[in-house]
């Protein structure tokens, strides 16, 4: 989580939508949702992406989280 919130530039962006999806799926679960398949279909960080995809398994497991 420290590496994720700790950068610069254009991954501090797409971490940072990766957060406000994970976060606010409770509240805004279309939104989340888009959210995260924009960041796995348009980011050039593959830990980021990796992550992403891990969060899309979950979500699609039932899981909130």
């Amino acid at each position: 989580m420290e590496s994720l919130m700790c950068v610069d530039g254009m991954d501090a962006y797409e971490e940072s939508m990766y957060w406000a999806a994970r976060l606010f799926k409770g509240v805004l679960p279309k939104e989340a949702l888009d959210t995260a398949s924009r960041i796995v279909n348009n980011s050039d960080n593959p830990g980021i992406v990796l992550r992403t995809k891990r969060l899309l398994t979950q979500w699609g497991k039932g899981g909130e989280k």
